[in-house]
């Protein structure tokens, strides 16, 4: 159907980059709720020795923390100019609107209670790799991008065949990564794949 055409449109290039420069790349958290476990993925195109399946094997389990730590993962790993889409608000609010009121508070929910903001440590992870990103003149921009797109998204205007394309892609890797965090806490996993 509608993916197999997507793909062969776009299932030939191992990286995409956007009109000024940026390497457009896409991350996806997965979590099951039936085993607790989650995992992760990063992508950048068919077949790219940078796509990453993983685990989830720090804190406890969601999907949010997932989405987080993949996102994590790429700041710490690619040093170029990047444009991330990301199918969670949760994360791409997190780093547009509130890292640095959080970084302000000391990564509190609340001062007067001293709770940490969910994910703390992700999130701390996150900013170090941004400010550092930031300080040496790197772009990193991340958006939004529908998750689980039709046609009838792409033909509204909710997203591109790209992105459509892509985000499937990564959420293979998530789930993988899923199967890889299922594995490992029964003892016969290995901990991370690259495509």
């Amino acid at each position: 159907g509608w993916y197999k055409e997507l793909a062969a449109l776009f299932g030939g290039a191992a990286e995409h980059v956007d009109d000024d420069g940026c390497v457009r790349v896409w991350t996806d958290g997965g979590y099951d709720p039936l085993t607790g476990v989650a995992g992760f993925g990063v992508y950048y195109g068919a077949g790219n020795p940078k796509n990453v399946a993983a685990p989830l094997l720090t804190g406890t389990p969601s999907a949010p923390r997932a989405e987080l730590a993949a996102f994590a993962a790429l700041l710490d790993e690619d040093p170029r100019p990047l444009s991330v889409a990301i199918d969670c608000r949760y994360v791409v609010d997190g780093y547009n609107r509130h890292r640095h009121r959080n970084r302000a508070r000391a990564w509190l929910a609340k001062t007067l209670d001293a709770r940490p903001v969910h994910n703390s440590d992700l999130w701390r992870r996150v900013d170090t790799a941004a400010q550092r990103r930031d300080a040496a003149g790197l772009l990193t921009r991340v958006v939004w991008c529908r998750g689980h797109a039709l046609r009838r998204h792409v033909d509204a205007g909710e997203t591109t065949p790209l992105d459509a394309y892509a985000n499937s892609a990564v959420d293979e890797l998530a789930t993988a990564g899923c199967g890889m965090a299922a594995a490992a806490a029964t003892g016969s996993a290995p901990g991370t794949v690259r495509d």
